[in-house]
């Protein structure tokens, strides 16, 4: 009744991770709080070590049959079918020189995609407030060379010009980041 862990393996001459750090993730409840902690930072540290070996250029992913690169950290958070219908229905309305709006652009998914969907004379402005989240949108452009293509911006958007609080969760990339507090543990900003 141990919980399986996996451990990282790299081979450098492929560039490809083979295994990375995983836990069983309906054992890990069973774990004791320190020993949680101690495997979350070594499966941190093993992302970092991960990050300097390819130099800080993020991990290629195919997904729905198109290329991208994200930061290693967060190269497997999508699966290699993420909401297909949704990429068929955008890369077949979306052209070269178009111009794409991506709110709530999270790590910047759907803002590489745009990229290269509406090439070089298109145009993509990216928003996303979360703080932690906007600096991963930054790094998923970066690496996917379209700075001169997309436009970050740290500001949510909605319906009217005014205030409101927006709960942001202490994860890094949280995809449920909102103005409802659905948690009231939730930290916001």
């Amino acid at each position: 009744n141990n919980p399986q862990v996996q451990f990282f393996f790299f081979d450098s001459r492929n560039l490809k991770t083979h295994i990375l750090c995983g836990l069983d993730f309906l054992k890990i409840q069973e774990l004791t709080e320190p020993l949680q902690n101690r495997l979350y930072r070594m499966k941190e540290f093993l992302y970092k070590l991960l990050d300097l070996s390819t130099f800080g250029r993020g991990m290629k992913r195919t997904i729905n049959g198109h290329d991208v690169r994200l930061p290693t950290r967060f190269y497997r958070f999508f699966p290699d079918n993420y909401e297909k219908d949704n990429f068929q229905f955008f890369f077949s309305a979306c052209k070269k020189g178009d111009t794409v709006l991506d709110f709530g652009a999270h790590i910047g998914l759907f803002a590489a995609m745009a990229s290269k969907a509406v090439g070089p004379t298109g145009k993509v402005y990216a928003c996303e407030p979360s703080p932690s989240t906007n600096q991963l949108l930054k790094k998923t452009v970066q690496i996917n060379n379209a700075s001169g293509i997309i436009r970050t911006f740290q500001k949510a958007v909605g319906g009217s010009i005014g205030k409101t609080t927006f709960f942001v969760s202490e994860g890094q990339a949280d995809n449920a980041n909102s103005l409802v507090n659905y948690k009231e543990d939730r930290p916001f900003h």
